[in-house]
């Protein structure tokens, strides 16, 4: 099986105990069954009954039997004192968890060829994937470097999955394309997805679909207005949420207090210190015109470094073109307004450009909770939870990638 990776995957080595974070905590670790029952022979220091940590699901599955139940303070019970796992350095590696296992790594297996990116709710991965500008560059097999991407085998090619493919393809081309605006570039692959099934059609009339749609929006100003009053408004309207989702997340002793923290000094920074709305989007712009835009114009590959991993990380995005699966597209795209806000906040606060160590804590942080926005349902299939969804709604009720185009632009 070809392995075909992104350039920053091979040289991704876990830190272990000197990581900035463990990830051991702060979300529901998935045990799969096989792991279940060997969990069940287990002898720890300090755990008389293993079970006492492990909470069957109500509808439990092989991959998903049961999770693991976090202490008090949100870390894992089976964490070791040097932040290490002890079932690992105990029992070794085949003892972990399918979850535990492959974490940070993100595959996609279309049967002869496998997809992998590494999710950036690891700090490491979230370093290694934004700091290089040809840390997205595609490499088959940690050797071949690679101009396009061939994901679809033979067993699958189609009408829609060969012209998802070629979206793909100019996805790619697009968000490594400096000289048009990444959100353009979202907006002609958005139109090329619209499209597909009448791709599918016909193959030959790719080429011709899409410099239409190139020609029609390379260059056009897709945001005419000062958005920065959607963007505080989101903030505003995603705070009472928060506070729902931690309430019942503690229940669990599931913890993500950075992210939390990061939005709440957001709100108080950018909203809650001004007497008016016009007030706090003025701010909102200065800053955003004096530090921010100065150093993401110069650092144009780390949004779309995030972009890229987070996209390819779902290319069923283009593979298969079901509602579930572009939901995937639509919370990236929530999440690259999320960092922007925080973003903008710290520089607020501390009056100050951004440094690469600012965007690498925010994405991790970000992209470690993100799980609170989305609902995923049996066969993996992603739902925008529905106070999140009416939130975003209320930009443009007909179009939620319009929605998430305007908060992100």
């Amino acid at each position: 099986m070809a392995e075909i990776a992104p350039n920053y995957v091979k040289e991704f080595n876990c830190l272990g105990s000197d990581c900035i974070d463990t990830c051991c905590q702060g979300w529901n670790i998935n045990i799969d069954k096989n792991t279940h029952d060997k969990y069940q022979k287990l002898e720890l220091e300090g755990i008389s009954n293993v079970n006492d940590f492990l909470n069957v699901w109500d509808k439990p599955t092989k991959k998903a039997y049961s999770a693991i139940k976090m202490k008090k303070n949100g870390y894992c019970p089976f964490l070791s004192k040097d932040k290490l796992c002890g079932i690992q350095k105990k029992y070794g590696e085949n003892y972990l968890s399918q979850t535990c296992n492959r974490f940070p790594r993100r595959e996609i297996d279309f049967i002869t060829n496998k997809f992998v990116t590494l999710k950036l709710a690891c700090p490491e991965a979230a370093r290694l994937c934004l700091s290089s500008k040809n840390s997205m560059n595609i490499v088959e097999d940690k050797l071949y470097n690679k101009k396009s991407i061939s994901v679809v085998t033979k067993e699958y090619k189609n009408g829609m999955t060969q012209s998802g493919e070629l979206i793909l393809n100019k996805f790619y081309k697009l968000l490594n394309n400096k000289d048009v605006n990444y959100i353009n570039s979202l907006v002609i692959v958005h139109k090329l997805l619209d499209e597909q099934k009448f791709i599918s059609l016909d193959l030959n009339k790719f080429e011709e679909i899409y410099n239409f749609y190139y020609q029609e929006f390379y260059k056009t100003e897709i945001v005419a207005f000062d958005n920065s009053y959607i963007k505080l408004s989101l903030l505003e309207d995603l705070i009472p949420f928060l506070e729902k989702e931690k309430k019942i997340l503690e229940k669990y002793s599931i913890q993500t207090g950075k992210f939390f923290e990061l939005m709440t000094s957001a709100y108080e920074e950018l909203i809650e210190r001004f007497d008016n709305p016009d007030n706090a989007a003025e701010n909102f712009n200065l800053i955003n015109d004096r530090y921010v835009s100065k150093f993401e114009n110069k650092n144009k590959h780390i949004l779309r470094n995030f972009l890229l991993n987070e996209i390819l990380g779902y290319s069923q995005i283009f593979t298969c073109p079901t509602p579930p699966c572009r939901n995937k597209l639509y919370i990236t795209l929530l999440e690259t307004a999320i960092i922007k806000l925080l973003i903008t906040a710290r520089c607020s606060k501390e009056q100050r450009i951004p440094t690469l160590d600012d965007y690498i804590d925010i994405v991790y942080n970000v992209d470690k909770s993100n799980g609170i926005f989305i609902d995923v349902f049996p066969g993996n299939e992603f739902y925008i939870k529905k106070p999140v969804k009416e939130i975003i709604e209320k930009i443009d009720s007909n179009s939620i990638f319009n929605s998430v185009i305007f908060l992100c632009s």
